[in-house]
């Protein structure tokens, strides 16, 4: 039984640091500063595959 309770207390640990070190990463790098822009981002990117003439949708 203690056995267990350790295995499970150093693998909430574990997880604990590595989701910790994830969150830390992404606010150093600046994945949260101004999320609203990706959505606006999509809509002014010109059309990415090349269409041939008479192409009609």
């Amino acid at each position: 039984m203690l056995e267990a309770t350790i295995a499970q207390a150093l693998f909430t640990a574990a997880l604990t640091l590595i989701f910790g070190g994830f969150l830390f990463w992404g606010l150093k790098t600046g994945q949260f500063r101004d999320t609203e822009e990706s959505k606006y981002h999509i809509v002014d990117e010109p059309d990415p595959i090349p269409r041939e003439r008479g192409d009609h949708e």
